[in-house]
């Protein structure tokens, strides 16, 4: 029986405390199935099976970056690697050298320097829910660059396309999703916690695009009181 490192701060994670139940469950299932190079050919029907979770699908939106589509049904998990084989590709591991073997044959790895690549489709920067090259000829959806997102921005970012996701109203250009981010950058005046609300609020009241916070009636009053005592002054 194979055996895996796992973090013991797992549930003290900002990003693992904001999945779902069903989600949390998956993405155990996966850093635990998977194979010794973190790639997995899942069998939709057992895993439903095995972790009673009803919506493969949607859950696996969830997970959002940490899971790379290969192809149909076979997933790869880029952080695998570096939590599992620290110093990689100089680790001390015996099995890293087959590891290095099948991400050669998933060309997902940079043989110069052997470093997973990072730049896939919807690995790190982008949406897991990305198409996919197999024998059924299947093409590969449009694919974008995050560079541009600070990394102060980039996890509220990324919740937010997948919320855009999730209502089946994706970005279809590079231009657009730019704006977006621009957008926000505006109304958040560059101040991330204030983004990170934003992105919440428009989220909870099923906008479809992102909108300011509404100020509070206390602060309305507040700033009535404070105006009706500048008349009375004259000033």
């Amino acid at each position: 029986m194979s055996k895996r490192f796992i973090d013991t701060r797992i549930f003290d994670d900002d990003w693992f405390m904001d999945l779902s139940k069903d989600s949390k469950l998956l993405w155990l299932y996966f850093i635990t199935k998977c194979d010794h190079a973190g790639m997995i050919k899942l069998n939709m029907k057992l895993c439903k099976l095995q972790t009673d979770i009803k919506d493969l699908d949607e859950n696996i939106i969830q997970l959002g970056n940490r899971i790379i589509t290969v192809s149909e049904h076979l997933y790869f998990i880029p952080k695998f690697i570096e939590f599992q084989y620290p110093g990689f590709p100089n680790s001390k591991a015996k099995a890293q050298i087959s590891a290095i073997e099948i991400l050669k044959k998933y060309n997902l790895l940079n043989e110069e320097d052997l470093t997973v690549i990072e730049q896939l489709p919807n690995s790190y920067n982008n949406n897991n829910n990305n198409g996919y090259n197999n024998d059924n000829g299947k093409s590969k959806k449009a694919e974008f660059d995050f560079s541009f997102v600070a990394s102060s921005y980039l996890e509220i970012f990324e919740d937010w396309i997948k919320y855009k996701k999730s209502i089946n109203d994706s970005y279809k250009t590079q231009q657009t999703l730019e704006a977006c981010y621009h957008n926000l950058i505006d109304l958040s005046g560059n101040d991330p916690m204030k983004a990170k609300s934003i992105v919440q609020y428009s989220v909870g009241n099923k906008y479809k695009g992102l909108f300011p916070l509404k100020q509070t009636d206390r602060s309305k009053q507040t700033s009535s009181v404070f105006d009706k005592y500048l008349i009375k002054d004259g000033k």
